[in-house]
């Protein structure tokens, strides 16, 4: 479930074979542009649907389109879900991983990065990433790579497993969006409010976008007209 960083992916769009085999190449497209923005610094997708459909030179309404079914098959982390008239943030689930290093002469094959040249190890090495991608797909989440965060985040309510996939990407979206730290304090306010790990996902998914802001201070009331001029 891990998050490929790559240092640069200026000048190309990955259309994942996976993505590509089910739902097709424009879907694909579209996932592929997010992941983009994914592996810059901030590590989430504030990019707006115009600006995407512009750059992929398709129609606004077919990237909403498919960035909700991304969202709804676990691909993508809508981090922004109740904004509204603003681009939403979106967060790479790590449902498709990129392995080995991007260079000149590379194809995407299954989700991950393969030779295209003829190579010996070729087969044996595309092989491996598919029992590996098989195996996590099958295991069970007690048995998956678990980052910090998400250790400890199950930690803090007594459970040894989240309940589902649901919950297991939504804190590893969390923690790429705003750090280990912040989800942390989070997930400490919602255990000692006496909140359910389920609760506390969706509770930290309102409130790590604005953790930690000062709270707007209510505006002086208006002097009335005769006591200015008193």
């Amino acid at each position: 479930m891990s998050r490929t960083i790559l240092a640069e992916v200026d000048g190309f769009t990955p259309l994942m074979d996976i993505i590509v085999k089910e739902y097709g190449i424009v879907i694909a497209a579209v996932f592929g542009r997010v992941w983009r923005y994914c592996q810059y610094e901030q590590g989430v997708c504030n990019a707006s649907l115009d600006t995407i459909a512009n750059e992929l030179m398709i129609d606004y309404r077919t990237v909403l389109r498919h960035i909700k079914t991304l969202t709804n098959e676990g691909y993508l982390f809508d981090m922004t879900p109740n904004l509204r008239n603003r681009p939403h943030t979106y967060a790479d689930t790590g449902k498709v991983t990129i392995t080995a290093r991007l260079a000149a002469g590379m194809t995407l094959s299954q989700g991950a990065m393969t030779l295209s040249q003829s190579h010996p190890d070729l087969k044996s090495h595309e092989e491996t990433i598919k029992k590996q991608i098989k195996k996590e797909d099958h295991a069970p989440n007690g048995a998956q790579n678990l980052t910090v965060g998400q250790s400890k985040f199950l930690q803090m309510f007594g459970s040894k497993r989240f309940a589902n996939k649901v919950q297991l990407q939504a804190v590893h979206a969390l923690e790429t969006a705003y750090g280990t730290d912040k989800l942390l304090e989070g997930a400490t306010w919602a255990a000692t409010t006496g909140m359910s790990l389920g609760r506390a996902v969706q509770a930290l998914q309102k409130a790590l976008p604005s953790w930690g802001e000062p709270k707007k201070s209510a505006p002086e009331p208006t002097k009335h007209y005769a006591e200015v001029y008193e």
